[in-house]
């Protein structure tokens, strides 16, 4: 982080080739929401994902949003509402890495809606 900060940085993805290499952990289709469980298992897939990837010369990214348009049983879960749901325990499944070390590298973790108690245990993983 030091080596980028206050700088652009350019992330490749598909047949952008200018940058640092991208690792997509969502995969194709995976910002669909019907069952926020369902969207909590697929977080902590790409985050143990993430955590195998990390290290190397690429940028590992793993999105935590969603919504429920064009599902029939979440077309009532904007980003907004699947933020709501997912964050709060999003923060509680990040916080039993605290006593780790070293901790896992989760690289960057996307996100909606992100709380200040959200944000800060993001920046504690970091110390």
């Amino acid at each position: 982080m030091d080596q980028v900060r206050g700088k652009i940085v350019f992330l490749q993805k598909s047949t952008f080739t200018l940058g640092i290499p991208l690792i997509d952990t969502d995969g194709k289709g995976q910002t669909k929401v019907s069952n926020v469980k369902d969207k909590d298992n697929r977080i902590i897939k790409q985050l143990n994902q993430a955590t195998e990837a990390c290290g190397g010369d690429n940028a590992v990214l793993t999105y935590t949003s969603g919504t429920g348009f064009g599902t029939f049983w979440g077309m009532f879960l904007t980003p907004k509402r699947v933020a709501e749901k997912v964050n709060p325990w999003l923060n509680q499944y990040l916080r039993q890495f605290y006593p780790n070390q070293p901790r896992p590298c989760f690289g960057i973790i996307a996100m909606d809606f992100p709380g200040i108690d959200l944000i800060q245990t993001v920046i504690n993983l970091n110390w």
